[in-house]
């Protein structure tokens, strides 16, 4: 079971760059894309199939800046959105990515996904 797992992280990272995903407590490794669409951006987990989309300049922001950035965006799960209005997004710059947080869901992206920002 432990190659079948292996195997199955070493393919998805070639695809993407792997990323960390915490839901309501439970962590998983799994591949995060990024997309990028006029002045919106939007990071994507493969499992748990979520994604947060926020804007561009509050994410550039959050990766030059040390500390924390607030903004508003939307979180998605399984391709129905969470609420009907936007939510409050933290961004914290970590050692070498950026820390997503919701209420109770938060997301890592590694150095490398966001280098497809810029």
């Amino acid at each position: 079971m432990k190659k079948i797992l292996a195997g199955l992280f070493l393919s998805m990272s070639m695809m993407s760059f792997a990323g960390v995903v915490q839901d309501h407590g439970k962590e998983y490794l799994t591949a995060i894309k990024t997309y990028d669409k006029d002045n919106n951006i939007r990071f994507k987990a493969v499992f748990p199939k979520i994604s947060f989309t926020m804007r561009k300049r509050d994410v550039l922001k959050a990766m030059l800046k040390i500390g924390t950035t607030t903004t508003i965006g939307q979180f998605e799960r399984n391709g129905i959105f969470d609420a009907d209005r936007k939510q409050v997004i933290t961004l914290k710059r970590k050692a070498d990515g950026l820390l997503i947080q919701n209420r109770n869901i938060s997301m890592f992206v590694t150095e490398k996904e966001l280098e497809k920002v810029r």
